[in-house]
């Protein structure tokens, strides 16, 4: 397909233009989330939101302003419409069973916990029908973040869940100074570009392949690199992240949630955690890997990456880019939706981190770039 596209404006500004690569684990162990408190409970933030409704005169403004906090208290704790959906659910089925209802209703309390982050479990992730929770934060679905002016709006707009956003939130409407984790998918991979000829992909990216390595940076595809000596072309989105900011992190000596950045939709896709054990946890490797199995459900099986990670995926990874992770998971067909992946410290036996990627996620939004880059210069 040929290919025409209009010079696009450069949106972001980078650190480095080195290739980077979950491979470089001491890298990624530099990473430590800055230790902040925790932010309210759902309870306090449906408390305060009650509070501010109050002070409106109007009841129409204020059921309406109700509605909206009630839903970006769910938001910062999204574990919790496990436990509202399971006590609704209660209700309808045993609202005539008085007996089995307190039962019932203490069963969707302890299944909500269960969902919580516990500090001192080896494997900081629950999944429940699909939905993902790491450290009690879904990684499921979109989220609005507002550019903030003030104190009082950066609190309101980036706190997610038990998360230090502050860095998320001052990434919209500023530029975007990204971090590239694990997976670099070709563009092609994308299903609106995957009859896209790589020739005809590079001439309408501006990439010069006479040059060693080209980096060609739009606001569509990320960054993008074209790698002379294995003739592929890699992209990477980018991404900014939360701390957790708990008192007591337990075995974790730092966790972090991170975040694919749609500036022009001013949105934020979780799609990344990873958990990093203090030293001297000694957590064995092979105990872990069962443990990630486990949790994720049937059907799962490991592979191991050539750059060091045991992976556990729907099928095994077999194809890897020149760093040494896994290629082109986006591609079609997609057999993969989770990727669980644990890192070994220096001794090879203990676990150093461990993480989980919603790659769902990951290709919706790649598909949702690649469509708009069409829309906008491809024809």
């Amino acid at each position: 397909m040929q290919i025409t596209m209009i010079t696009l404006a450069i949106l972001w500004l980078f650190c480095s233009l080195a290739t980077p690569s979950l491979a470089q684990k001491s890298k990624i162990r530099q990473e430590k989330p800055t230790r902040t408190s925790s932010n309210k409970s759902y309870r306090s933030c449906r408390k305060a939101a009650v509070a501010e409704a109050k002070k409106l005169k109007s009841k129409r403004h204020q059921v309406r302003f109700l509605k909206q906090a009630a839903s970006r208290c769910r938001e910062r704790h999204p574990a919790v419409s496990i436990l509202t959906d399971c006590k609704r659910n209660a209700i309808r089925a045993y609202k005539d069973d008085r007996d089995y209802l307190p039962v019932a209703l203490k069963e969707c309390k302890e299944k909500y916990q269960s969902f919580l982050f516990q500090p001192d479990e080896s494997l900081p992730f629950r999944v429940d029908e699909g939905r993902i929770f790491f450290a009690g934060v879904g990684l499921n679905s979109n989220r609005e973040v507002k550019p903030s002016s003030s104190k009082e709006d950066k609190s309101d707009n980036n706190d997610i869940g038990n998360f230090d956003c502050e860095s998320l939130g001052q990434t919209f409407g500023r530029h975007l100074d990204p971090q590239f984790l694990l997976f670099g998918n070709d563009p092609r991979s994308y299903i609106p570009l995957k009859q896209t000829s790589k020739r005809s992909l590079l001439r309408g990216l501006k990439v010069q392949t006479k040059k060693k390595m080209e980096v060609q940076v739009n606001p569509y595809l990320g960054q993008v690199y074209w790698h002379r000596q294995s003739k592929s072309v890699t992209n990477y989105f980018p991404s900014a992240s939360c701390s957790y900011g708990g008192e007591n992190q337990g075995l974790y000596d730092g966790i972090k949630i991170y975040y694919l950045i749609d500036l022009e939709k001013n949105m934020a896709t979780p799609y990344f955690g990873i958990a990093f054990y203090r030293k001297g946890t000694n957590i064995p490797v092979s105990q872990l890997i069962e443990e990630v199995k486990t949790k994720l459900g049937e059907g799962y099986v490991t592979s191991k990456s050539k750059s060091g990670l045991d992976l556990v995926a729907k099928a095994e990874i077999k194809r890897f880019d020149h760093e040494g992770d896994p290629r082109n998971l986006c591609q079609f067909p997609r057999k993969h939706r989770v990727i669980g992946a644990v890192a070994a410290d220096d001794s090879g036996q203990f676990a150093a981190y461990t993480l989980l990627s919603n790659i769902g996620n990951l290709c919706k939004y790649g598909d949702r770039f690649a469509s708009r880059l069409l829309k906008k210069g491809f024809n």
